[in-house]
C-alpha cells in the first residue's frame, strides 16, 4: 500500500466512525418510532410549554384530573400552545408527541447527515493516480519550510471547541448538534491535510517537467504545455460598512504562489511560497522562464 492511499484511509477512520455513528442512532430512532406506533397507548393532551428540545410539557385529562406532564418533541419551535396534539405513551419513558413531523424529524436528519459522510467519504477515497517518480537527482529540489504546521495548529482549537459543545452542550437540537459535529470534524480533518501537505511536499523540476507532490495530490506541468508563467497574490477582502464596499484586509498578510498553465489557462502545476532552501526557489523561478522563453505575468484574486 502506497503512501498516499495509506494515509486516506487514516484520515477515511473518523469520516466512517461519524457515518456509523450517525447510521446507528438513525436506526434506533426508526425502531423506537416504530415500536411506539405499534404498542404505545394514544393520550389526547395540548401543549402547555416548550421551553427547549428537552423542556416540553403538555395537559393531559380535563377538569380536575387536568395535569402537566413532561413529553418528547422532534423540534419543540414548530409546536404552537394549546395545540391539540395525541401523545404516544410507550411503557418505559416519557410520552412522544406523535405527529408525522414531530416523530420523524430526528431519524430523517440522522439519514440526511450519514448520507453526506458517506459522500464525503466516496470524495477522500476517490481513484487517484500514482505520482509518476522523481528523478535523480532532479536539478531543483525544494520543500516545505520550518513552521509549516503553526497556522494549523492555532485553528485547530476552533474544531475542537465546536467538537466539544457539540459533544457535552445540553439542549442543543438534534440538527444543530449534528451540524456542529460535521463542521468541527470535518475542518480538523481539513487541517490534518494541509499539515500532511506541507510536510510531506516536494517540488521538483528538471529539463522538461516541474512536479509538486505529497502525501496528499501531486501535479506535473510538462513545460512545453506551458504557456504562461504566473505569479499569483492570494488578496483578503473584507466589507466594509462605512464605504458600503469591499476593501482588501490588510490584517492578512497576502500569500503569493508561482502558476504554470496551458493555453486555456488551466492550471498545470504551481509552487508554493516559503520553500526551503531559500535561495534555490528565485533560481527555480529564472531558470523555469528561461526554459518557457516566457515573461513572468502579474495576477492578484479579484475583489468580491
Amino acid at each position: 500500500m502506497d503512501a498516499m492511499l495509506l494515509f486516506r484511509f487514516l484520515l477515511g477512520a473518523p469520516v466512517a466512525a461519524a457515518t456509523l455513528s450517525i447510521g446507528g442512532l438513525a436506526i434506533v430512532e426508526i425502531a423506537r418510532n416504530l415500536a411506539l406506533l405499534r404498542s404505545a397507548e394514544r393520550i389526547p393532551a395540548r401543549i402547555h410549554a416548550r421551553r427547549g428540545p428537552d423542556d416540553v410539557t403538555a395537559t393531559v385529562g380535563d377538569g380536575a384530573d387536568e395535569q402537566e406532564i413532561p413529553v418528547r418533541a422532534g423540534w419543540h419551535e414548530t409546536l404552537r400552545l394549546l395545540d391539540p396534539v395525541v401523545l404516544l405513551k410507550p411503557r418505559e419513558g416519557l410520552p412522544v408527541v406523535g405527529t408525522c413531523f414531530q416523530l420523524w424529524f430526528r431519524p430523517v436528519t440522522c439519514i440526511l447527515f450519514a448520507l453526506a459522510w458517506v459522500a464525503f467519504g466516496a470524495w477522500l477515497f476517490r481513484s487517484v493516480a500514482h505520482p509518476p517518480p522523481l528523478p535523480s537527482p532532479p536539478l531543483f529540489e525544494l520543500h516545505a519550510a520550518p513552521g509549516y504546521w503553526k497556522g494549523p495548529a492555532f485553528w485547530s482549537m476552533l474544531p475542537l471547541l465546536l467538537l466539544g459543545v457539540a459533544c457535552f452542550g445540553k439542549s442543543i437540537l438534534l440538527p444543530v448538534r449534528l451540524l456542529m459535529l460535521s463542521a468541527g470534524l470535518g475542518f480538523l480533518i481539513l487541517l490534518v491535510g494541509l499539515v500532511a501537505d506541507s510536510a510531506t511536499l516536494t517540488i521538483a523540476a528538471w529539463p522538461g517537467a516541474v512536479q509538486r507532490q505529497s502525501i496528499v495530490s501531486w501535479e506535473k506541468a510538462e513545460l512545453a504545455q506551458v504557456k504562461h508563467v504566473v505569479e499569483f497574490k492570494s488578496v483578503h477582502y473584507r466589507y466594509s460598512s462605512t464605504l458600503k464596499e469591499w476593501t482588501r484586509d490588510l490584517s492578512i498578510p497576502p500569500t503569493t504562489t508561482l502558476q504554470l498553465r496551458d493555453e486555456k489557462d488551466e492550471i498545470l502545476a504551481h509552487v508554493d511560497e516559503s520553500l526551503e532552501p531559500a535561495g534555490r526557489q528565485r533560481e527555480l523561478l529564472d531558470w523555469l522562464l528561461k526554459e518557457t522563453r516566457l515573461p513572468l505575468e502579474h495576477e492578484e484574486s479579484k475583489r468580491p
